[in-house]
């Protein structure tokens, strides 16, 4: 069997979806020598030598340098050329996106994170939202759809009216560097190398209105006008859509001296500030399943995060819930990780035990059995 795998995501610095397709990637391919893989890709800032390193026997690459304006006007608009014209044949066409090429009748699998932006148009760029239409159409166009959380099943069920016999839960790999056991000789250089203060809370995620990173400082800063701490804000991501906001946040903050902004580090790094800081704060407007939660508390990480979407879903009794509109509320449960030493090693375990049971299968033999079902349909 032949699959084509888009790698269109997997992008330098990649984050979000490129993240989740070269972790998925990775594992399939570390498993599967039976089947035959054509990894394609279109975009300009596609990661050509990184996907070039995990090259098999059984590894074909298929990189189209298509500039995005043009790709989307020809597959999502025109809805042609059939993509078996640059690809060849295969059997299975596996999106990493809610968004399907023309495949002239080839089964295909995609993949949907979320549908935030059908729940928070306010959030999201109008580029995002004049896409509704082809997201409907590839999700009606699928032979299966691949979710990360039981919400997103339920948002596509309730939302779109899919079959839920047509949506399968598989749940993002974690990276392998995932671990509580600290390397203190690695770790205490990465807090060194970029000047961080301990004791310091982190956030890990792209900067833009979704991820509510300005009602964290606005939480900080609260606390720190209410209490003598000594704790300060670790940010870590890249500048996403309106992240001029934020920055104006931090700049103007009343605690901005306490507030470190890092734009990206390397995924052994990201490892070792889990490991290093205090605690994880995630107050996300809505997460179709919120890897850097799970992340975090892989590493071993008390969390604060939302008491929405599938946030509270993967928290599950093991990390502290607020509403994330709530300030007061934010605050409060950052001066508790920052000061109740028992109530972060109850959460650090209990949220170690959580991740091992919703990672308790294998995403790729679940996805390799996936490719079996639908090629035979």
């Amino acid at each position: 069997m032949i699959i084509a795998y888009d790698v269109s995501y997997i992008q330098k610095r990649p984050a979000g979806i490129g993240r989740y397709s070269y972790e998925l990637l990775k594992n399939l391919l570390d498993i599967d020598n039976r089947n035959e893989y054509i990894l394609h890709g279109w975009s300009f800032r596609i990661d050509a030598s990184g996907i070039g390193l995990l090259s098999r026997d059984n590894v074909r690459l298929s990189i189209a340098r298509i500039p995005g304006p043009i790709k989307r006007f020809y597959w999502n608009r025109l809805h042609t050329p059939s993509i078996g014209k640059f690809l060849g044949r295969f059997d299975v066409f596996h999106s990493a996106e809610p968004l399907l090429p023309p495949l002239g009748g080839v089964p295909a699998i995609i993949t949907v994170h979320d549908l935030a932006y059908v729940r928070h148009p306010e959030l999201f760029e109008k580029e995002v939202l004049r896409r509704d239409p082809y997201v409907r159409r590839s999700v009606g166009e699928s032979a299966a759809i691949i979710v990360p959380s039981l919400h997103t099943k339920g948002e596509l069920v309730s939302l779109f009216g899919v079959d839920e016999r047509k949506v399968r839960l598989v749940r993002p790999p974690l990276h392998r560097g995932c671990s509580p056991i600290r390397d203190p000789v690695m770790d205490d250089a990465v807090v060194r190398k970029y000047g961080l203060n301990s004791p310091f809370a982190l956030f890990v995620g792209v900067i833009e209105p979704r991820k509510n990173v300005e009602g964290i400082i606005r939480a900080f800063e609260r606390l720190h006008a209410a209490h003598s701490t000594d704790l300060d804000l670790v940010l870590v991501g890249r500048n996403g859509w309106l992240f001029e906001g934020t920055l104006r946040a931090i700049a103007h903050s009343p605690a901005r001296l306490r507030i470190h902004r890092l734009q990206f580090v390397s995924d052994r790094e990201l490892v070792s500030l889990y490991r290093s800081a205090r605690f994880f704060v995630y107050p996300s407007f809505y997460e179709g399943y919120g890897s850097p939660v799970a992340e975090a508390m892989a590493c071993g990480l008390p969390t604060i995060t939302s008491n929405n979407s599938a946030l509270e879903e993967i928290g599950n009794g093991s990390v502290m819930l607020v509403d994330p509109r709530n300030m007061e509320e934010l605050s409060a449960a950052m001066l508790e990780l920052s000061e109740n030493g028992t109530m972060r090693n109850r959460l650090s375990e209990s949220g170690l035990l959580r991740i091992s049971e919703i990672h308790g299968g294998s995403a790729a033999h679940t996805m390799t059995a996936l490719y079996e079902e639908v090629s035979r349909r």
